[in-house]
């Protein structure tokens, strides 16, 4: 063999041994590419299962925290919720001691006139929650809507809600026929014998507290709703009754803090409030702003007692959610003002959305506004709430 020849032997030997590692450390390379792909994958999969398993556990913790937020002032968010609680969780929370009515010593110095049209929708009656609807007389359009949507009495085979609504009288024969008519068709409205005027609404609010008090304290828990207000019954009931359930005399509304509100003493301004109306004083109580109101029953007794000696106060809300409140014994406020919205499009966008509702309720503008908020509603039942919706409700 030349030397030309070996030199060229040994070349081929070095690209064929260089060929090979390179070939080599390729697939090595292939090899730990998948390797890792598979590890990846695994442990994605591994990660998806483990978040699966602790979903309640984690749901559970986050809505614990939730709960040490301070009752009295901080915003209390809805929990985190999957719909899926069970039903016996469901019934305790309509499971409350009876409360006791107040029983008066004298007649009532503001109310000196018996009702025009009363109710018996309460007498015998199981009501598990009752819908208090302060209404202008000429709103026959918004009760009807009202009653054929969130506040229907045949939503449920098993949990009772009844609406009420409380109105004052017309001006006109007329007018008080078309009133006595619609309440002898639903038997739902209670007329207090004054001028249903803006004036006269804080007579509407204590027209309901005697009226509640004398007929219907058996009922579990009360909204107060004004009637231009949608209440999203569902996600009241698993985020508002579910919390009240395990309280006494507690009111849940869009909170104003204490000495927040200035009182008027300008006799032009239509919130006046005269100098007999705590005197010496610039601002008010604590109180609510009451278009949406969840209260517990025990609630209800004890306003009523505190009006038989606060003046009369026409700023309806600072007087029965404020004024009364101060006097009654042992109530306590708790806000739920970020749930409530007083934008019909924004709140409606919030209902459309797959995520759970932000608002509870929602102020309406246009009456048809009614039926979409409930369709909509209806088509996103909680999964708990299927099992006591009456079957030939539409979802």
């Amino acid at each position: 063999m030349t030397m030309a020849h070996a030199r060229k032997s040994s070349r081929a030997c070095e690209n064929f041994f260089a060929g090979f590692v390179i070939f080599a450390c390729g697939l090595s390379i292939i090899i730990t590419t998948k390797s890792q792909t598979i590890t990846r994958a695994k442990r994605k999969i591994d990660s998806s299962r483990e978040l699966q398993e602790n979903r309640k556990t984690f749901l559970s913790v986050l809505n614990e925290e939730r709960e040490k937020m301070d009752k009295s002032d901080a915003y209390r968010h809805p929990p985190i919720s999957d719909g899926n609680i069970d039903d016996t969780v469901v019934k305790g929370w309509f499971r409350r001691k009876p409360v006791d009515r107040y029983v008066p010593t004298t007649f009532h110095p503001i109310l000196t006139k018996p009702e025009i049209i009363t109710s018996s929708v309460c007498k015998n009656t199981e009501v598990d929650i009752l819908v208090i609807s302060v209404s202008y007389w000429g709103n026959a359009d918004k009760r009807a809507a009202i009653r054929g949507t969130w506040a229907a009495r045949d939503t449920f085979i098993d949990i009772g809600t009844q609406v009420v609504f409380f109105l004052g009288r017309p001006t006109t024969a007329a007018d008080q026929a078309k009133i006595e008519s619609e309440g002898q068709t639903y038997g739902d409205i209670v007329q207090g014998d004054f001028v249903d005027a803006k004036a006269n609404i804080s007579m509407k609010g204590l027209l309901a507290l005697q009226w509640i008090n004398n007929n219907c304290l058996h009922a579990k828990y009360a909204i107060k709703a004004d009637d231009d207000m949608f209440v999203n019954l569902f996600y009241v009931m698993e985020f508002g009754l579910s919390e009240l359930s395990r309280q006494n005399k507690v009111i849940m509304c869009q909170t104003r803090p204490k000495n927040s509100i200035e009182i008027i003493r300008n006799k032009s301004s239509k919130w006046y409030v005269p100098p007999e109306v705590l005197p010496g004083r610039t601002k008010f109580p604590a109180m609510c702003y009451a278009n949406v109101v969840l209260l517990t029953m025990d609630v209800i007794p004890e306003l009523y007692r505190a009006s038989f000696s606060m003046p009369y106060c026409t700023v309806d809300d600072a007087y029965i959610f404020g004024m009364l409140v101060e006097l009654a014994k042992d109530v306590e406020f708790q806000s739920i003002g970020e749930t409530i919205s007083m934008d019909q499009n924004q709140a409606f966008e919030d209902l459309l959305s797959p995520n759970q509702p932000q608002y509870l309720a929602s102020a309406v503008k246009q009456i048809e506004y009614f039926g979409k908020f409930w369709n909509t509603a209806l088509k996103r039942v909680p999964r708990w709430a299927k099992v006591h919706l009456n079957k030939n409700i539409k979802t």
